[in-house]
């Protein structure tokens, strides 16, 4: 499936949904772009530019999708253009904005995936996360994933066991967030 026949569908895909229904939030429910789109669509090797990556996310979000929506976090991998998370958020809000569109840092993970790692590491990346989110005004996002039962996944979050506080901290930060 190539880039322009995804995208179209994608579309076509807004636009009839927009026809019916045109006041609800819309989302591809993409994972953030892959730093070599660009050059994987011309079929060719290396990393993109930021130009190049910009003008992909945007083509990953067409049309009618608003937000731009994207998955990532501190423990995700980054693209040679941004040294850190903070800076990968600026880029992709900035691209949001040129785009008259907003942000949305969907299911943002809080260790990597597979992984145990310890509260302190959690809150150190979720600090993270809701410093990006301040710093660029990011209107939306959520975290992966929340109180997963059915089966162990190291990277879920409960009010029942040890990363309530994780949890916690996201909630003082949205009521602080969404008074100002």
């Amino acid at each position: 499936l190539t880039t322009e026949a995804f995208t179209s569908a994608l579309s076509d895909f807004a636009k009839t949904v927009r026809e019916i229904d045109d006041h609800r939030i819309l989302l591809t429910g993409n994972a953030i772009t892959r730093f070599s789109a660009y050059h994987m669509q011309t079929r060719s090797r290396g990393a993109d530019s930021l130009q190049q990556w910009t003008t992909m996310l945007l083509r990953h979000n067409p049309g009618p999708f608003n937000p731009i929506c994207i998955h990532t976090s501190p423990v995700s991998p980054l693209p040679h253009f941004a040294n850190g998370f903070n800076e990968l958020i600026h880029t992709c809000a900035g691209a949001a904005r040129s785009a008259s569109k907003s942000l949305y840092i969907e299911e943002f993970i809080t260790c990597k995936p597979k992984t145990e790692c310890s509260i302190a590491a959690r809150r150190e990346n979720v600090s993270e996360v809701l410093a990006a989110i301040q710093a660029n005004n990011v209107p939306l996002a959520s975290v992966w994933v929340y109180e997963r039962k059915m089966l162990h996944d190291p990277t879920s979050l409960s009010f029942d066991d040890d990363t309530a506080s994780v949890l916690q901290m996201i909630s003082d930060f949205d009521r602080k967030w969404s008074v100002r």
